[in-house]
């Protein structure tokens, strides 16, 4: 636009009169320019305050959109565009980067997988090495929180109390909508050939399914500006969407900090003008700067909010309480110190771990589990929340009953008892009364707890 601008002005450049003339529209040209900058960033401040008054924690049913950088609504799911892969402006569909709205966790609790469990499904276009990376970038949150990624069709999925799934797309480019869009059974997460074939491609993954899992991007955050630096002069046109920063109200932060490391983060040169010389995000602190956008692993406080957003702890067969200060319990029931630099979790020495009380109006520590509890045969058969167990021959109307299973497999049989007739599943359960519920863990504790 300014290069235009020049090019037409060059011509008046004849005489003295003509030429004060061009200097007084240059002058007006980069005036107005500037002026542009300055209204697109008032603009943004007017549109998150708009945003936030007309209530948009999710979505609802609505969509941000952009034409000329001015927001409008209509109805659809919101969809977050991942980390650019390559240089090529093209990589990602003009359509897809315009379903985008960002903050770190969602809020509603409706939003979020049922139990924590996910089932997927691959497209078609997934050869073995897709599948493969897919597979490894689920074991690496699986490693992490209690959230379990399980095949869609698999007992497992069948038994939850929604039909929502994850199915794996070979888009144009990484996105993904953000949490559970219970008003619709399939949600597409989009992994191209460029996420695929980038030698980061199980972190870019990853990334992706962060945010169907319930994330936006770290710089989001309403707390934000404490941190990082938006740099609006450096990015480029139709771009500043991806930077706009939302309040309390729609975002829940769990009161953990701002991180610099998190996977979710943009790269300081995330749609610069110029990806080698112009950064777009600067650190209020220095030391982060070459560091944010890393693409590496789950870094310690987005494992620990996975693990808060989806309570794990409340899995745990007793109430525990961790006394280092940032440690978690996590999903193996254990105190969760920070990894090397900040990255992944170990366990936090023992004496760091307190046992306040049992968990449960029913616990007792000599009946418990092993392993994944497929060889439990005790007497338990109330759920953690205290709701009591249906009797296994009188589910006929569920997927798990004495007459679908052979006699005497898994240990159902006429009685109540909770156990775990599905090898998959991670400890013994049991259906309950309320179809609202269907079905929960049961109350029993690992041995080696």
């Amino acid at each position: 636009m300014l290069a235009q601008g020049f090019t037409g002005l060059c011509c008046g450049f004849v005489t003295v009169p003509k030429l004060a003339v061009s200097l007084v529209v240059l002058a007006a040209v980069l005036e107005r320019s500037s002026g542009r900058i300055g209204k697109l960033n008032r603009q943004l401040a007017r549109n998150s305050v708009s945003l936030l008054r007309e209530g948009y924690p999710l979505g609802h049913y609505q969509e941000a959109l952009r034409e000329h950088d001015d927001w409008t609504t209509q109805g659809a799911a919101v969809v977050v565009v991942g980390k650019r892969v390559t240089q090529d402006d093209n990589t990602i569909h003009n359509n897809v980067v315009h379903h985008r709205r960002k903050r770190k966790a969602i809020r509603n609790p409706h939003m979020r997988w049922p139990h924590g469990i996910i089932p997927y499904t691959f497209d078609v276009a997934f050869n073995s090495y897709d599948r493969d990376i897919v597979v490894k970038a689920m074991r690496h949150w699986e490693e992490h929180t209690c959230l379990r990624f399980v095949p869609l069709g698999s007992p497992q999925a069948r038994n939850l109390p929604t039909d929502n799934y994850i199915k794996f797309i070979k888009g144009r480019g990484c996105w993904s909508k953000v949490g559970m869009f219970w008003w619709t059974s399939a949600q597409e997460l989009s992994l191209g050939n460029e996420c695929l074939q980038s030698k980061y491609a199980v972190a870019i993954a990853v990334h992706e399914m962060g945010h169907a899992i319930g994330f936006f991007h770290e710089h989001a955050r309403p707390d934000r500006d404490n941190y990082v630096t938006i740099q609006w002069d450096n990015i480029r046109w139709g771009r500043y969407r991806h930077f706009v920063r939302f309040g309390y109200n729609m975002i829940d932060t769990f009161d953990i900090p701002y991180d610099y490391l998190s996977i979710m983060h943009y790269a300081d040169n995330e749609f610069s003008w110029n990806r080698h010389s112009l950064r777009t995000i600067e650190t209020r602190d220095p030391a982060y700067q070459n560091i944010i956008g890393q693409r590496i692993s789950l870094s310690f406080l987005d494992i620990k909010m996975t693990n808060q957003m989806y309570k794990c702890a409340a899995r745990c067969s007793s109430y525990m309480r961790c006394t280092r200060p940032n440690s978690f319990v996590g999903p193996t029931c254990r105190c969760m110190c920070p990894g090397y630099h900040g990255l992944g979790t170990r366990e936090c020495p023992h004496e760091s771990t307190q046992i306040v009380h049992g968990y449960g109006r029913h616990r007792h520590r000599l009946d418990c589990y092993q392993g994944n509890g497929n060889t439990y045969r005790g007497s338990r058969s109330w759920t953690r929340s205290g709701r009591a167990c249906l009797n296994w021959s009188n589910t006929l109307d569920r997927d798990v009953s004495t007459l679908s299973y052979p006699r005497g497999s898994a240990g159902i049989g006429n009685h109540n008892y909770c156990r775990n007739p599905y090898p998959g599943s991670p400890q013994p359960w049991c259906y309950v009364g309320d179809i609202r519920i269907f079905w929960e863990y049961c109350d029993v504790p690992r041995c080696d707890y």
